[in-house]
């Protein structure tokens, strides 16, 4: 069980076959339904999760609408990463697109894990460090859609300022 999980961090960190096999013990297997709520915005994070097969939807509410922030496939991680460490109500949901299946390790397991074997510690680390970047990369791509917004809106007030003015509305 957990052959994609355990693929996935053997291509990160080197684990011995026994090392390899403390996962068994540590994650719960889980099936979601389409549409089924993995996490939902308020409740606290407890745990991390390894997508096998399936898609998850990140999303949030605002004004009664929901605002899709992100799409992960099978193969990726799934949490609030904020909620997770702090203890604060998460901000997003986490909704199954399709029949998915997770594999989910609580915050308390996985830092059980952790001191029992600290690579996989480091393997927490350098997903960690992805997700930083991944964070920074959609920091980045979100200004420049605002910018690009803001041309957009400044060129569409010129445009209707110089129809204005042709029409003889200002001078």
């Amino acid at each position: 069980m957990f052959d994609l999980l355990k693929t996935k961090i053997t291509s990160y960190i080197s684990l011995e076959p026994n090392e390899l096999d403390l996962l068994d013990g540590y994650f719960e297997h889980r099936v979601l339904k389409r549409k089924e709520l993995l996490l939902e915005e308020g409740d606290v994070c407890k745990f991390i999760a390894f997508i096998d097969s399936g898609t998850i939807r990140h999303y949030h509410t605002k004004n009664g609408n929901e605002k899709t922030c992100d799409i992960s496939f099978a193969g990726s991680w799934v949490t609030d990463f904020q909620s997770f460490n702090s203890g604060a109500p998460g901000i997003m949901n986490l909704q199954a697109m399709e029949t998915t299946e997770v594999s989910v390790i609580s915050n308390k397991k996985l830092s059980e894990l952790y001191a029992l074997c600290p690579k996989y510690e480091t393997y927490g680390r350098i997903m960690a460090e992805q997700v930083a970047q991944r964070l920074v990369a959609q920091a980045a791509q979100a200004q420049v859609v605002a910018a690009q917004t803001q041309r957009d809106l400044a060129a569409a007030d010129f445009k209707r300022f110089s129809d204005l003015k042709t029409q003889g509305f200002v001078s």
